[in-house]
C-alpha cells in the first residue's frame, strides 16, 4: 500500500483483510474511504496521469473501469461498515449477558 496509496484495488484488499479478521476495524473504515476518495479522483485524471497499466486503454474502456472500481469501493465501504455494525452489537450482546 504505501508502494501505491491510491491503488483502489489495494485499498479494498487491505479494509476486506481488516475486516475479515475483525481487527482494527476503524483502520478498516479508513482505508476503504479512501478507496472510495481514490476512486472518485480517477474521474478527473488526464491521459497522462492515468496508472501505467490502463494507458492504452480507449476512453471507453477508462470509463468502465473507472466506473467499476467506484462501484467495487463503494460497495466494500458499505461491506465494512455493516461488519463494523455486526461487530459491536455482538460486543454489546456478550456484555448483556455478562449481568
Amino acid at each position: 500500500m504505501e508502494m501505491e496509496p491510491d491503488n483502489v484495488r489495494v485499498l479494498v484488499k487491505v479494509s476486506q483483510a481488516y475486516g475479515l479478521a475483525q481487527i482494527n476495524l476503524r483502520e478498516a473504515r479508513r482505508v476503504a474511504e479512501k478507496a472510495v476518495t481514490s476512486a472518485a479522483k480517477l474521474k478527473t485524471l488526464s491521459y497522462s496521469a492515468r496508472p501505467g497499466e490502463y494507458r492504452d486503454y480507449t476512453a471507453v474502456q477508462w470509463t468502465g473501469v473507472v466506473s467499476e472500481l467506484n462501484a467495487s469501493a463503494k460497495s466494500n465501504l458499505d461491506w465494512v461498515n455493516q461488519v463494523i455494525v455486526w461487530n459491536q452489537k455482538t460486543l454489546n450482546a456478550a456484555l448483556r449477558a455478562r449481568h
